[in-house]
């Protein structure tokens, strides 16, 4: 025990030193994290590269330990090929998330960075090839290494994306690894137990300093970093056997990140989004949302991890995992039951199941051409964001379209609105055009919305021009609206008020696309330039036609002449 008390303290120190340092280098090669006003919002640029000073921290804290005692020196040594393996998928996941700090890789190169780390430690022989759960041991065959990595995966990520506000990843990664670290004390696991304790003293240190306001990010090098060390450990410290895991208690450990990274996924390709694509509809958000501080949301969440913690640890002492499968259930159950996290999926979810079963049932009870199934779903925030919908409804009744959808994600205003329409039709899918189309306001993406139909005439592009044009001015009205809700968040105005901003915003929109007209309320609003444009065009066109008229009368008079 002395050990642990030891390494955790090292580590602390070591990142206490280390991470003002890993700040000012920061600084000086410009690994910072600026505002963009669209979804960061903290106020001033702040460092990244916290999840380097963790590492280091770690690294130093076993150092000392290691050199302090032969026990754990010699237990470490009989363990060297998994340690090893261990801290180069560290160094991996650390590079990747460095490099994703400094220029930005998309998701996909991201998950292959993931899947590198975690192949690594598959390589090395971390695998689980069966687990127990409930008293049922479940032979994984050749899905044992697919799960060992899907597992490591589910570890990295669910971190990176609960990192959210200041302090958050920190003080979930401590109660994590301390609760992981008792485990596999409880289990004979030394060396796991002391890894655990090391990240958490570095990690403790390291919230000095990433406390709200935060001076310093872990950046997705530090959340990384911390979801593949709890994740390997929880494998390790759940072993009951050769490469056989009892994941009941691991689960309960991971059932806050599990929930919202898996709401988070189930969200973003339900209103069709890609899973890459960041947004605020987190835990943190939610409680933000309602009004609470950086700090009290900082202190329910970790309250949350602490709860499924304990009753993890309940389990590996009474040996019984049925108690943790029922900790973690209340908690999801209480979660959305009152509708603090995890209630809009539901109704996202809801919703899908009803178009699904829509569709599956319509052979059997026969509905006619053109029934209609439509959903609309405020996800977040106060707008009138249906209003437009249903305007955007009866076009498309209008045009005897046969499906739309419409997403507005604001992150920075906290608005979020989903909504689907479909008609049914007797044209054959292949056939039906689909359009896709994004909404832009001032270089962020906005919201998007597709459009479907059937062709009706052979020139399909004849077709879309009055259908794109009506639809012109509901993008309009979704930039304009968007622009108000930003500035009337602070404080409501009267009706001369908005009406004053939105000719200010109508003036941006028309300066943003001078060669475009821009439509509001049946109006058809011009730049200068393309006012003066369409002048010298008419006025072009005016004077060619008189030159024609000329040039007939000259082949005429001729003929006449004879006449």
């Amino acid at each position: 025990m002395i050990n642990l008390v030891f390494v955790t303290l090292a580590a602390m120190i070591a990142t206490l030193v280390l991470t003002p340092i890993v700040r000012v280098l920061a600084l000086k090669v410009g690994l910072m994290d600026s505002p963009d006003g669209h979804r960061k919002t903290h106020p001033l640029p702040v460092s990244l590269g916290g999840g380097l000073a963790v590492l280091l921290g770690l690294l130093l804290g076993l150092g000392f330990i290691i050199c302090y005692s032969a026990d754990l020196r010699a237990q470490f040594w009989a363990d060297f090929r998994d340690l090893s393996s261990l801290f180069v998928a560290a160094l991996v996941i650390t590079g990747v998330g460095l490099v994703d700090d400094v220029w930005g890789l998309r998701g996909r190169q991201k998950l292959i960075g993931q899947i590198v780390a975690a192949g690594v430690l598959v390589f090395t022989g971390l695998v689980v090839e069966q687990v127990s759960l409930l008293g049922w041991e479940i032979h994984l065959g050749v899905l044992a290494i697919p799960f060992t990595i899907f597992w490591l995966l589910g570890a990295i990520n669910s971190l990176n994306l609960i990192d959210g506000i200041d302090g958050l990843a920190s003080s979930t990664g401590i109660i994590l690894s301390l609760t992981v670290g008792t485990m596999a004390l409880a289990t004979s696991h030394v060396p796991e137990a002391v890894l655990c304790f090391a990240l958490a003293g570095s990690l403790f240190g390291f919230l000095r300093y990433n406390f709200p306001p935060a001076k310093i990010f872990l950046g997705d090098a530090g959340s990384m970093l911390i979801g593949l060390f709890i994740g390997v450990m929880a494998i390790k410290a759940a072993l009951k056997g050769p490469a056989t895991a009892a994941m009941a208690a691991p689960l309960t450990v991971w059932i806050v990140p599990i929930l919202d990274s898996s709401a988070a996924i189930l969200r973003r390709k339900l209103t069709g989004r890609s899973i890459y694509v960041p947004d605020r509809g987190h835990l943190h958000h939610c409680l933000l949302n309602r009004g609470w501080s950086n700090r009290a949301t900082l202190g329910w969440i970790s309250t949350l991890c602490a709860i499924s913690g304990i009753g993890a640890l309940i389990t590996v002492y009474q040996k019984n995992e049925l108690f943790a499968l029922l900790v973690a259930l209340a908690m999801i159950a209480i979660l959305v039951s009152f509708r603090v996290f995890g209630h809009v999926e539901f109704l996202l979810f809801r919703a899908r199941l009803s178009s699904i079963g829509w569709s599956l049932l319509t052979p059997l009870t026969r509905r006619r051409q053109g029934e209609v199934f439509t959903n609309a779903l405020q996800l977040e925030g106060t707008r009138r964001w249906d209003a437009i919908w249903q305007q955007m409804v009866q076009t498309a009744e209008q045009f005897q379209l046969t499906g739309l959808e419409l997403n507005i994600v604001l992150p920075s205003l906290s608005e979020n609105f989903h909504a689907h329409w479909s008609q049914k039709s007797n044209a054959d899918r292949e056939k039906q055009w689909t359009i896709s189309l994004p909404f832009l306001r001032k270089g962020h993406l906005i919201g998007n919305l597709q459009l479907s139909g059937k062709p009706e005439k052979s020139f399909i592009c004849a077709q879309l021009g009055p259908i794109l044009q009506r639809f012109h001015e509901f993008e309009t009205e979704l930039l304009v609206l968007a622009d108000l809700q930003q500035e009337t968040s602070a404080a409501p105005l009267d009706e001369a008020a908005i009406e004053a901003k939105e000719q200010a915003i109508i003036a941006e929109l028309i300066e943003e696309n001078s060669s475009f007209p821009v439509v509001y309320q049946g109006e058809t609003h011009t730049s200068p330039a393309l006012e003066e444009a369409t002048t010298d065009e008419e006025a072009t066109t005016d004077e060619e036609k008189t030159s024609e008229d000329r040039n007939d009368d000259d082949q005429q008079w001729p003929r006449r002449a004879s006449a």
